[in-house]
């Protein structure tokens, strides 16, 4: 019976042994791109702020050893720096990096993209701001994320409070939600200016679309008289 329970001891500490050796082999293994889709090369992967770093290849592909949890901060002159929480046990991670504005950051994020010229990349980055808020399902949401705090159902400024002009006649609120994120060119959150004091001026969001009648650019420019200050 003692060799029995001798023999089953053995087997549970070969199982453990095995079970950290396994643990201690594991990678997290990631993939850093722009646009979603496109390898970045030579972006840098800090991990839980310690001096050395590992590097995006070719195909903007890394390797993290272990797969503990853990912080890692992603970096590349010309894009925004980001920091992820890792969870234990995370094995595959996708980053993707957004370029700063600016030609001088253009410029530095082109050195990231070896397979891309110039010309490729203001193409996409033109493309990208056209359809910067098709990434919105609703107006609700992207109201939300693009001001967050200054529309909230206990707060001062509800939509009940709020006037709303879209390519230069006034809705009501309901046909604000309505309108699609996708066709929306210019969004801003301001108050209007009707020969009135800034401290009476009623708060408003003014809204640009893709399919105005009028060119959207006219009316960019055009929006501005109702505008006391955008913030």
């Amino acid at each position: 019976m003692k060799t029995n329970y001798l023999t089953l001891a053995a087997i549970v500490i070969c199982i453990l042994l095995a079970q950290s050796g396994n643990s201690q082999n594991k990678n997290l293994l990631g993939m850093v791109t722009a646009f979603d889709s496109i390898p970045l090369k030579g972006i840098q992967i800090q991990v839980n702020g310690e001096k050395e770093s590992v590097f995006s290849d070719l195909k903007g592909n890394f390797r993290v050893p272990g797969n503990e949890e853990m912080k890692l901060v992603i970096s590349g002159s010309g894009f925004y720096k980001q920091t992820i929480k890792i969870k234990p046990d995370t094995e595959e991670l996708h980053i993707n990096m957004m370029i700063k504005a600016g030609s001088k950051n253009t410029g530095r994020a082109l050195a990231y993209l070896p397979t891309m010229t110039a010309d490729e990349l203001n193409q996409l980055l033109l493309a990208e701001e056209a359809n910067k808020y098709a990434k919105y399902k609703s107006m609700e949401e992207l109201v939300r994320k693009e001001f967050p705090g200054k529309l909230l159902a206990n707060s001062n400024l509800s939509y009940n409070r709020v006037a709303f002009l879209v390519d230069d006649r006034f809705k009501d609120k309901n046909e604000f939600l309505a309108l699609d994120p996708a066709d929306i060119k210019e969004i801003y959150f301001t108050q209007l200016n009707f020969n009135s004091t800034l401290k009476d001026a009623p708060p408003a969001i003014v809204v640009i679309t893709k399919s105005a009648k009028s060119d959207p650019d006219i009316l960019v420019n055009g929006a501005e008289k109702y505008m006391s200050r955008k913030f």
